[in-house]
């Protein structure tokens, strides 16, 4: 469970150090774009630069502490041996109350990702309207 945010943040995205178990992977994560791999040399190609210089781009997490941006920043972090981690709080996002609103929000957060064609099709479901 996340801390409790500082008063004062009501709508703002906040960035918070908590630990790293405190923090849960999308369960969509996986279906949308696969698990993600320790031997995969791309995976491996992310940890080293956070090795170095540290995670420049806090994950985002809903206010429920679900990530929808920054699940392979997480992984390498919990693959370097972090207890802690800086994240960027949403409170106006909770995947449980809004988990359309949330998979809409972190297939657009991976819009940058160079993805498969099977990942693709799996994002396109996603964005189908149920009329």
């Amino acid at each position: 469970i996340l801390p409790q945010l500082e008063n004062g943040h009501t709508g703002e995205a906040c960035l918070q150090e908590v630990s790293i178990l405190a923090i849960e992977p999308a369960p969509e994560n996986d279906t949308l774009y696969g698990r993600i791999r320790h031997d995969d040399p791309e995976f491996l190609a992310l940890v080293e630069p956070i090795k170095e210089h540290g995670i420049q781009n806090p994950p985002g997490v809903s206010s429920d502490g679900y990530i929808f941006d920054g699940h392979r920043r997480r992984e390498a972090a919990m693959y370097l041996g972090y207890d802690r981690i800086t994240v960027r709080i949403r409170p106006d996002i909770s995947r449980s109350k809004d988990p359309d609103g949330f998979l809409r929000l972190l297939v657009s957060c991976n819009s940058q990702r160079v993805k498969t064609t099977a990942e693709v099709v799996r994002e396109g479901i996603v964005g189908m309207d149920d009329d």
